[in-house]
């Protein structure tokens, strides 16, 4: 039985589209799989693709591990989100006290 998924939102279908657009140029600049990727991420290959291909919308979480195995900024992902990327930019520059 199939499962009704909700429509994305305009943003989230921008989001996948951007996430395709750094595949395309990323997996063969990093020489990288769908699978790889996915376990990078703790997923399984399905799940990449499907947010690969805006069948279910990219959370935060997900964009930061997607930006972490495709080595991006995350709000080359998406526009979503702008100041808490910030605010993670400036802690993991902050020194260790």
């Amino acid at each position: 039985m199939k499962k009704n998924r909700r429509l994305l939102t305009t943003e989230e279908s921008s989001d996948a589209r951007r996430l395709q657009a750094i595949w395309l140029k990323k997996k063969n600049a990093l020489q990288l799989t769908q699978e790889q990727v996915a376990a990078e991420c703790g997923w399984t290959q399905g799940a990449f693709g499907h947010y690969l291909h805006g069948r279910v919308p990219l959370n935060i979480e997900a964009v930061l591990r997607l930006a972490i195995a495709l080595q991006v900024d995350p709000t080359e992902i998406t526009a979503r989100w702008p100041d808490l990327f910030e605010s993670l930019s400036v802690l993991i520059k902050a020194p260790a006290r």
